[in-house]
């Protein structure tokens, strides 16, 4: 198992010790509070938490004193080697809420993608050997395993606002973003707990009245997860089986410590259809 590291220290609290100014009767704002008890309190404005202070003999919502880590988010690429469009992701980076962004990369050639990275590599963790998983990824559970990889590296960091991060948003090399970083963010803010995937429902009539039968849908694979919803989701290779089929049959079992392959009409978006099973 790999060593846990402590990675930098949490964010401050300077909140700490005061008061919610929810906690009162209504209306629960640090204008409405005396001058005499203002430092007591603190309130949440547009999902920042501020404390309340005295400015010019009023009582008003002041500087931010606890970091909201909702819109923290761990960008995850697997790559096999160089991401050729690193420049774009780099711009859409700088653009990010400072220190609101870290990214986790799982390459089959290490060199190849710190070479590609030639800028902004302080805020940038590529997946050591050891979590690796090498060969062709595509169509098999070798691409559920380095998806896997990415999401407990993305437990065990810190972006540089010392925030785990709380979102997971996975990306391919050829990915590349179309909105502002500060849009993103904030709208992750405001969505706290959501996971998004997207449908993806191309298959022929007879594939989908399959999935319909067997009640599970096929989604892209490039999604934004919440991060205890990634947690929930990822298993240990060699401890767990997952049954893809809610009705259980030896044939629809698949032990993750083989990796094999299946077909994609199978995966479900229902967590209910994973019966998480210990191998020992």
């Amino acid at each position: 198992m790999l060593a846990r590291s402590a990675g930098p220290p949490p964010p401050p609290d300077a909140c700490r010790g005061r008061l919610d100014t929810q906690s009162r009767a209504p209306p629960a704002w640090c204008y409405s509070l005396d001058v005499a008890s203002c430092a007591r309190y603190f309130s949440i404005v547009s999902f920042e938490t501020r404390a309340c202070e005295v400015r010019d003999g009023r009582c008003v919502a002041g500087a931010v004193c606890r970091t909201n880590c909702n819109g923290t988010v761990a960008y995850a690429f697997l790559s096999d080697g160089a991401l050729p469009l690193w420049p774009v992701w780099h711009k859409y980076f700088a653009g990010c809420p400072a220190g609101s962004s870290i990214a986790l990369v799982h390459s089959q050639d290490r060199k190849a993608t710190l070479r590609s990275m030639a800028t902004q590599r302080k805020t940038v963790r590529v997946l050591d050997p050891a979590e690796t998983v090498n060969g062709s990824l595509r169509f098999s559970w070798k691409m559920v395993a380095a998806m896997f990889a990415l999401v407990r590296r993305s437990q065990r960091v810190r972006a540089p606002n010392g925030c785990v991060p709380q979102w997971i948003h996975f990306s391919s090399a050829s990915c590349a973003p179309i909105r502002e970083c500060s849009a993103v963010h904030t709208f992750f803010k405001g969505h706290a707990g959501a996971s998004f995937v997207g449908s993806l429902e191309n298959a022929t009539s007879s594939i989908r009245q399959h999935r319909l039968q067997l009640g599970v849908r096929k989604g892209t694979e490039w999604a934004t997860l919440w991060g205890a919803d990634a947690a929930r989701v990822t298993c240990a290779r060699r401890r767990c089986l997952c049954c893809i089929i809610k009705r259980v049959a030896s044939r629809n079992t698949l032990d993750f410590s083989t990796h094999g392959g299946i077909h994609s009409s199978s995966l479900p978006l229902n967590g209910r259809s994973c019966l998480i099973k210990p191998l020992d």
